[in-house]
């Protein structure tokens, strides 16, 4: 990605946004439990197989990121509910709502390069809260990362809701981190890093 690839993404997930926030938060549920079951029952191999190229993992150490990813989409959807169950009471003459509303802009997230369920929950966590993320992976793993994306989008994710970029990971991150669009930044890695990202917002 040059810089204008960066801000269409911003402009791209901006214009996604709203429909995303429309849909029924039970459906953006159902897309994310559909990834977990296709992840485990028509791709689980291939997604192994795919996590040890990318990451240098035996079989064993593969299976486990691909096992712990299937359980990040079912428990976050699972804790998102119970979040979505945590109403007022009402009295008989009332009906008291609380909207989980997202955030105003877009989520940054930047995953490490170590573990697949990382990378994936650092952007499927808030897309099932109803946020729109930019993503900047690995640039180790980028064929893991579009594996697990393409069974994202066969579960039904709409494309414009997760953009991702690759690329000059120093121009993306001071575009992305220094826009007034940024809500928040989603990152697992070290230290050092982190200072400098806290360091730019």
């Amino acid at each position: 990605a040059m810089e204008g690839e960066v801000y269409k993404s911003i402009e791209a997930v901006a214009n996604a946004a709203q429909e995303w926030n429309d849909m029924q938060w039970f459906m953006r549920f159902y897309i994310f439990q559909k990834a977990a079951y296709l992840l485990e029952k028509k791709y689980f191999y291939d997604a192994v197989a795919a996590v040890m190229e990318d990451y240098s993992k035996n079989p064993y150490e593969a299976m486990i990121d691909v096992v712990e990813l299937i359980d990040f989409l079912n428990f976050n959807t699972w804790y998102a509910y119970q979040i979505y169950q945590e109403q007022p009471a009402s009295a008989d003459n009332e009906y008291n709502f609380v909207d989980y509303r997202p955030w105003t802009g877009y989520i940054a997230a930047l995953p490490p390069n170590n573990f697949i369920s990382i990378a994936i929950n650092l952007c499927t966590a808030p897309l099932i809260m109803g946020n729109v993320v930019i993503c900047k992976p690995a640039p180790e793993t980028i064929y893991s990362f579009h594996f697990m994306l393409k069974i994202l989008h066969e579960a039904g994710l709409p494309k414009s809701v997760l953009c991702v970029l690759h690329g000059d990971e120093k121009m993306i991150g001071e575009i992305l981190l220094t826009d007034c669009d940024l809500a928040h930044v989603h990152f697992t890695g070290s230290m050092h890093t982190m200072h400098r990202l806290v360091r730019i917002v």
